[in-house]
């Protein structure tokens, strides 16, 4: 990074040109360097007096406006001559109203970025309060919807695939594997997930018994837990008996 002296107004060689581009009402992309120039070396002239340090940049700036402007004064000899100095002028020119123009693009979008910031520092988020669920002894309560459909994606990839020799289509309703699942419950006192999901004879069945699952969440008659993370889903009959509710 070069190395850059603040002075009294500006930092920088451009900064101090942008400057001087806005009080003369010129446009950018058609700059008079001999006014330019003239008023950029009475400011560094000026800085000199105050015993104010300048940076080498501001220099050759100055070095390079001088440059340009003797181009522009100088007498040519030949017509030749004339054009190519001519076109030396105006590449000097437009690649200096180039980096100028880059220079103004990356000042003002380093203000806009100070300004937002200076905006967000004004903002206060509330925290947001996670509720904490306490886990029993045979597992954590499966309180997140979002985990609920995840392990029953790993179960239905291992489940067993669907015959596709079938011809009559089977219907499987949800009330239907409700009352299957209840029954169950009466002679298990816990049923994983795995072991609902292998006996479906296909994807139907088994979307089928996951909604009768979260039909009986609903209902407070089980509770769905995890052992360890990414285990098998095990459904427990609450306190309650089991007992046959229509939907």
């Amino acid at each position: 990074m070069a190395y850059r002296v603040k002075l009294p107004v500006f930092e920088g060689p451009f900064d101090l040109l942008l400057h001087l581009v806005k009080i003369n009402q010129m446009d950018i992309y058609d700059i008079e360097i001999s006014k330019i120039t003239d008023q950029y070396l009475e400011y560094v002239e000026a800085a000199e007096k105050l015993n104010i340090e300048l940076a080498g940049e501001f220099m050759v700036m100055a070095a390079t406006l001088i440059n340009i402007k003797s181009r522009s004064l100088l007498p040519v000899s030949g017509e030749g001559e004339e054009a190519e100095e001519g076109e030396d002028e105006i590449t000097s020119t437009r690649a200096l109203i180039r980096q100028l123009i880059e220079y103004r693009h990356f000042k003002e979008a380093a203000r806009g970025l100070a300004e937002r910031e200076a905006e967000q520092s004004r903002v206060f988020y509330r925290t947001r309060i996670i509720p904490i669920v306490a886990p029993d002894a045979d597992g954590q309560v499966m309180e997140n919807l979002e985990a609920l459909f995840a392990a029953f994606s790993r179960v239905l990839r291992y489940a067993t695939a669907e015959d596709f020799h079938r011809v009559i289509e089977e219907r499987f309703r949800v009330e239907d594997k409700i009352a299957d699942i209840e029954e169950r419950f009466r002679h298990e006192k816990e049923i994983s997930l795995k072991a609902l999901f292998d006996r479906c004879v296909n994807k139907m069945e088994g979307i089928a018994t996951f909604l009768a699952l979260l039909e009986l969440c609903k209902r407070r008659r089980i509770r769905l837990a995890q052992k360890t993370p990414f285990g098998d889903v095990i459904a427990t009959a609450m306190e309650e008996p089991i007992e046959n509710v229509g939907p």
